[in-house]
């Protein structure tokens, strides 16, 4: 019988059915290339890159698999995840037809490709070789990351390495595998991606994937959490702590045991929010770096991030049933404000209308299907995770796609026997 997390044995999943090692390597090289590539990279927020055209290709090597093995029909077996595909596509269709121009269904095109090769390789890849897979290339990205941080940042090293400015002027020298801001924010590690903030999220999730492995959790653990804290992100650190926390308190079942969590949290949110100007003064005099935007009289981060879903939606409001568009949004958007568009969930509404919502539907249902952890675990990480996508712009980002659809559809816990 299969265990929760090996919902189907797919070709991709098996060792001995899907060809030689070499074979796998490289279709696994392929598969994470795409996602990265299409997640955040670095080089998508330079005018004249498009790395979301790989996306077909992706999309055509699962079909091509699925058919040589005779398992082309998963695809189409009834799911949850399927529904919420078709809600989120189906919501953004309507609204590119309602507001029609090359914009918009330039958007709405990568946007399908990104929710719907998702999808299938939720169909495609066994969940628990995902998240090992998951961990082991953000573990592999943290170490490269490391290596270089020291160098630029201890061995005073410069780098010859080609320079690219992205669409706001962020000037970037590039290694494809990390990237290194070539100003004055080189102490800040932001990986292969175009933001800190994006690979802290990234690498947080990773860490909690850990729980998936089956040795070596505490090497992993170290790694992602040191490479976490080089992105001097403080929404990524702060979520640390969350993480921290998760892993403490995750699988228990014990009534007193959950009592106290939720007495101690409490308590801990109560003195937090009465001593906050205190707590925010203090975090901000001793790790300036990280913690002064929240004391500073008028902080871009905090202002983005703050403006963002009021923006949004006061535009949702405007165009409640089918939203501007994908891009009309966006255009709309820079018109009201001149602050950077950093909320998923909101801006899905201004885009595609009351359907969005189903993406913030889509996260809460997929935590809370996540039976092992606690309840004040699980509420912990709906906070994490709307909190993540709510930083900065997910809607295109197909490694949260994936993530997203095999939450909805899987109850994650570690196999006990194997797929039969």
């Amino acid at each position: 019988m299969q265990s929760a997390t090996s919902i189907r044995h797919t070709p991709y999943a098996a060792s001995r059915d899907s060809g030689s090692a070499v074979s796998q390597l490289v279709s696994s090289a392929f598969v994470w290339t795409c996602l990265l590539t299409t997640s955040g990279y670095a080089l998508l927020s330079v005018p004249g890159y498009n790395f979301h055209l790989l996306l077909v290709g992706l999309i055509a090597f699962i079909t091509l698999s699925l058919s040589l093995t005779a398992k082309l029909q998963v695809l189409a077996q009834p799911r949850i995840a399927l529904t919420y595909l078709l809600i989120l596509v189906g919501g953004a269709l309507l609204a590119t037809i309602a507001s029609a121009d090359a914009g918009n269904t330039s958007s709405f095109a990568k946007f399908f490709l990104s929710a719907v090769s998702a999808y299938m390789l939720t169909c495609y890849l066994n969940p628990q070789v995902f998240l090992k897979q998951f961990v082991y290339v953000m573990s592999g990205l943290a170490v490269i990351s490391l290596l270089v941080y020291a160098a630029v940042n201890f061995l005073g090293v410069s780098l010859p390495l080609p320079t690219f400015v992205n669409a706001n002027d962020m000037p970037y020298k590039a290694g494809f595998l990390f990237f290194v801001f070539d100003n004055h924010l080189t102490f800040r590690n932001t990986g292969p991606f175009w933001e800190p903030g994006i690979y802290g999220t990234y690498l947080a999730l990773a860490l909690l994937a850990t729980a998936a492995l089956d040795r070596h959790r505490l090497l992993f653990r170290v790694i992602l959490t040191v490479t976490l804290v080089s992105t001097m992100s403080t929404a990524s650190i702060l979520f640390l702590a969350i993480l921290v926390g998760m892993l403490l308190i995750s699988g228990t079942n014990k009534t007193w045991q959950n009592a106290a969590w939720w007495n101690f949290g409490f308590v801990a949110l109560v003195l937090f929010v009465l001593n906050l100007e205190s707590v925010l003064g203090l975090l901000a005099e001793t790790w300036p770096r990280i913690f002064s935007k929240f004391t500073a009289a008028q902080s871009i981060s905090i202002l983005e991030r703050t403006t963002s879903p009021t923006i949004n939606v006061q535009i949702f409001a405007e165009n409640p049933f089918f939203g501007l568009g994908l891009n009309g949004a966006i255009i709309e958007y820079t018109r009201l404000t001149y602050v950077s568009q950093t909320s998923t969930v909101t801006f899905l509404l201004a885009a595609i209308g009351i359907v969005g919502g189903t993406y913030f539907v889509g996260v809460v249902h997929g935590v809370f299907r996540q039976s092992s952890f606690s309840l004040l675990a699980r509420i912990a990480l709906v906070a994490l995770v709307l909190s993540a996508i709510n930083k900065e712009p997910h809607y295109y980002f197909t490694l949260t796609y994936v993530l997203l659809f095999y939450s909805v559809q899987t109850t994650f816990r570690k196999q006990s026997s194997p797929a039969k």
